[in-house]
């Protein structure tokens, strides 16, 4: 048997979400880091694929970026606002990105 460290129950949701807090910072600053590498690294697509770079390009820049960017910043608002982002996908079924809120969540932001 494997164990676990755990906490007592009373104390495990709040160092859930402790660490959470704790490593969220580092995990938007990997996912940007990632994004910028990957832009960057087009322009090596001109040299190993010049008679294609236009259609990866488009590919690169006008699709994955800026929806990678999207995803991360409607992610960023509703952690503002106390909300999660779920992303879903599955194969043949294609991708369902949702988000929710809690009641009455940014109702001081008037």
């Amino acid at each position: 048997m494997v164990g676990r460290l755990r906490f007592a129950d009373d104390l495990e949701p709040s160092f859930t979400r402790h660490r959470v807090e704790q490593s969220l910072p580092f995990a938007r600053f990997a996912l940007v880091l990632g994004v910028l590498l990957y832009a960057l690294f087009g322009i090596l697509d001109f040299y190993i694929v010049p008679v294609g770079a236009r259609w990866i390009w488009v590919i690169r820049y006008v699709i994955f970026c800026p929806v990678a960017l999207a995803v991360f910043d409607m992610a960023d608002r509703l952690g503002a606002l106390g909300g999660s982002l779920q992303v879903e996908s599955a194969p043949q079924r294609g991708t369902t990105v949702s988000g929710a809120i809690p009641a009455g969540a940014g109702a001081d932001a008037g």
